[in-house]
């Protein structure tokens, strides 16, 4: 928590005075991410295998940004992307085998992550009404953009969220761990990067 706290404090400026702190921080949340599993795996039969699949990109991704952050050579961008290459790119070539997916809990987990980014849609549209005067031309598309969020909310916890579930929840084994994959670890993330775009273009 400490260290993704930090890397969160160090985002503003993650490509200038704050690269060093921001990769520094990311390589403990991802090293203490392994750890975990490692705990993890000591108890559940066929995990270890998965663990150490896993960890060779876990680790790899994070020591690339902090190669890059501390020598300075070159654009910081061009690292950042070559570690999303490995990160995206390793996770999809992986074998799947091992992994155990709880259905609801992931779904839940991920759920959480979407209505997150609808709240900080909420924010954002007090933030745009800030020392406005607050007549019908700010009220009524704050209205209108509030809407919008109860759109998106209503689409996908009474919609996807559920269908994902019970998909995830019909399979088993390797089979259910690669269409959580792709479902959540790909699918999700523009999707929710997606929706705060909507919300913050209606507002």
């Amino acid at each position: 928590m400490g260290g993704m706290l930090t890397a969160a404090l160090a985002v503003p400026d993650a490509f200038g005075e704050s690269a060093v702190l921001f990769a520094v921080a990311y390589a403990f949340v991802r090293l203490m991410q392994v750890v975990l599993f490692g705990i993890a795996a000591r108890k559940m039969d066929g995990l270890m295998p998965a663990l150490l699949r896993f960890a060779q990109s876990a680790t790899g991704g994070p020591v690339i940004i902090l190669v890059g952050a501390v020598s300075g050579a070159g654009p910081l961008e061009a690292w950042w992307a070559a570690t999303l290459l490995l990160e995206f790119g390793a996770m999809y070539l992986m074998k799947m085998s091992g992994w155990r997916i709880s259905a609801g809990h992931f779904s839940e987990r991920h759920g959480l992550i979407f209505i997150i980014a609808l709240g900080e849609a909420v924010i954002s549209i007090g933030v745009g009404a800030h020392d406005l005067p607050l007549d019908g031309g700010v009220v009524i598309p704050a209205l209108l953009g509030l809407g919008v969020i109860v759109a998106l909310w209503w689409t996908y916890f009474d919609v996807n969220a559920l269908a994902a579930e019970r998909r995830l929840a019909s399979i088993s084994g390797a089979d259910r761990a690669e269409v959580a994959r792709d479902a959540y670890s790909y699918l999700h993330l523009p999707m929710t990067i997606g929706a705060v775009f909507s919300v913050s273009g209606s507002r």
